[in-house]
């Protein structure tokens, strides 16, 4: 039985691969409630894209306060971040707090905030100064190198930001002191030859209009699923199912999701509202109650991910208590087959 998605993890990795960790020199300038795109330079095999968020508010101390703040703090004020080939092909598009929370699950820890100013309650026009990992290899895998991104194989290689504003950060802001901007480094690898998958990240937003049983999002057939980053705006999911008729996957009330299915990707640290202000600790609404993850793939084996491929149709489905929100993240793998 194949241990690999590629069929042969030597095929994707040379064992004397050459580590770069580089500035690209790419820096995505602020445009409230706009999109802005940058080309990002290639060549090598992306293991790895760090996004470096950095800026200051005009607020009122008095204002900067827990209950003021947005769901991802200061990647509120990013409502989409868009990696996109060859002008037209999105490869990753995630929302700022998603990523937030993706990177939570995937490396097992919180980011760190360099300044832990925002929602202090202390300090006035509080600066920031974070960064977000946007990655290609597939961390907390067997072969993490299967999902390597070859960039050389690609001749346009773009980031797209689309930016809020400084009231998405904070309801009291007036402005911006210092304006935000994006900054691009990456950790790339030479003499690494072979054959790679491909790893998607997409949203899939639904509006629940009401309590339901079996409110049904349609997942794209014909690829592995890895897993699945749900964010419940509104708190209301009750059960969680993933089926093809007749097969049934997922069939869980959302506290084992919660509580058990995501448990090993946790860390030491609690999300909890601002009780650490080195780590993105969570405003209102921004805790493991709203963001939550299934993963399919036990111990990172990603073999045993959903396959999609022969099916007529897949649905994630859900229970919901009330209206609601919710936004879904899955992980989408495109797999050499033959």
């Amino acid at each position: 039985m194949a241990t690999s998605v590629t069929g042969n993890a030597a095929r994707a990795v040379n064992s004397y691969a050459i580590p770069f960790f580089r500035d690209l020199g790419t820096v995505v300038p602020f445009s409230a409630n706009n999109k802005q795109t940058k080309e990002l330079s290639r060549g090598m095999v992306w293991r790895e894209l760090y996004i470096r968020l950095t800026g200051q508010l005009n607020l009122a101390a008095a204002d900067n306060t827990p209950a003021l703040t947005s769901i991802g703090d200061e990647w509120a004020l990013v409502n989409d971040i868009s990696i996109r080939l060859n002008g037209r092909d999105v490869m990753k598009r995630i929302t700022g707090p998603a990523l937030r929370w993706l990177d939570y699950y995937l490396y097992g820890y919180f980011p760190r905030k360099a300044l832990g100013q925002i929602g202090d309650s202390a300090t006035l026009n509080p600066s920031f100064d974070s960064t977000l990992i946007i990655p290609f290899w597939m961390p907390r895998s067997q072969h993490p190198m299967d999902f390597a991104f070859d960039t050389s194989k690609v001749s346009k290689l773009d980031i797209e930001i689309d930016w809020t504003n400084y009231t998405n950060v904070n309801a009291d802001a007036t402005g911006f002191a210092v304006p935000p901007q994006i900054s691009c480094s990456v950790y790339e690898v030479a003499n690494v030859t072979g054959t790679f998958a491909r790893w998607n990240v997409f949203e899939l937003s639904n509006v629940i209009a009401g309590a339901s049983s079996k409110y049904q999002i349609k997942i794209p057939v014909g690829y592995l699923y890895r897993s699945f980053l749900v964010h419940d705006e509104s708190e209301v999911i009750t059960n969680w199912y993933l089926e093809s008729h007749p097969t049934e996957w997922l069939n869980l009330p959302t506290p084992i999701v919660r509580d058990v299915l995501g448990v090993d990707r946790r860390s030491s640290i609690v999300p909890g509202a601002f009780t650490n202000t080195f780590y993105l600790a969570g405003a209102n609404g921004d805790d493991l109650n709203h963001f939550m993850y299934f993963d399919a793939a036990g111990h990172g084996a990603n073999v045993e991910s959903i396959d999609s491929f022969g099916l007529s149709e897949l649905f994630l489905e859900f229970d919901t208590s009330a209206a609601g929100t919710v936004n879904v993240y899955p992980q989408q793998l495109v797999v050499p087959r033959g």
